[in-house]
């Protein structure tokens, strides 16, 4: 077997992560499971479908060991934006951008998307924090695209969001776009409603999300370390109900 050096596996390496850096990853499973009952969790996007991209130009230097403020100055704005395009392309399987985002957000029955509410989960434990880049992108596609009303987009972290509004002032958002901070948080005894516990029971979580004031959850998560784990996603989403 010919041996290859540690130098020219990464220059294959590097050459094959230009070739695919700039489109979207679609990573689906070849054991579809068709003899099993499957959820449909969303009607326009297969369930076991998921994108990603990688593309070094999201960034204009690396500086790992820094701020936010200062992590959040080396990002490209436009070609992030352009790539979260692909990514909701890709996942609805859409050539339109704007037809991708109309079939990835579906309005509430009987709501106009005007009056449509939308909360956003952060994670703004530790230094890092969701990019600006990021979070004004989803901001701007609800309130250009869909035609969300900016006073009704609720940006928060129930766990550790006490101080987001002055320590991840989030640039580019929609004027109106309401940074909560906790939103009350998710260690209040909270009402919920009928088939838990048939509508008598009550737990910690954001109230918010379950007295049925919000239409839409977004969550943004980081991908990054956590005490010895790595951050996940369903995790985060976890910390919004923690009890529940």
């Amino acid at each position: 077997m010919n041996e290859i050096s540690r130098r020219q596996f990464m220059k294959k390496t590097m050459v094959m992560g230009a070739a695919i850096a700039t489109f979207p990853t679609v990573i689906t499973s070849k054991n579809r499971a068709k003899n099993i009952a499957k959820l449909v969790v969303h009607p326009n996007v297969d369930n076991l479908r998921v994108v990603g991209i990688t593309d070094t130009a999201m960034t204009k230097a690396y500086d790992p060991v820094s701020s936010w403020k200062i992590q959040d100055k080396l990002v490209v704005t436009d070609v992030v934006w352009e790539n979260i395009d692909k990514l909701a392309c890709g996942l609805a399987e859409k050539r339109n951008p704007t037809e991708a985002w109309r079939s990835i957000f579906i309005k509430p029955l009987r709501k106009s998307w005007s009056n449509t509410v939308v909360a956003i989960k952060t994670n703004n434990i530790a230094q890092q924090h969701t990019r600006s880049a990021v979070m004004s992108k989803i901001c701007h596609t609800l309130t250009h695209t869909l035609g969300v009303s900016p006073f009704n987009i609720h940006i928060y972290d129930a766990c550790h969001g006490g101080n987001m509004r002055e320590k991840t002032a989030f640039g580019g958002l929609p004027k109106g776009c309401r940074v909560e901070n906790r939103w009350g948080g998710s260690s209040t005894l909270t009402s919920i409603p009928a088939p838990w516990k048939n509508g008598k029971g009550k737990s910690k979580c954001l109230k918010h999300l379950v007295d049925g004031s919000v239409d839409i959850l977004i969550n943004i998560a980081m991908c990054k370390g956590h005490s010895s784990r790595f951050w996940r996603i369903h995790y985060d989403h976890e910390k919004s109900f923690w009890d529940f």
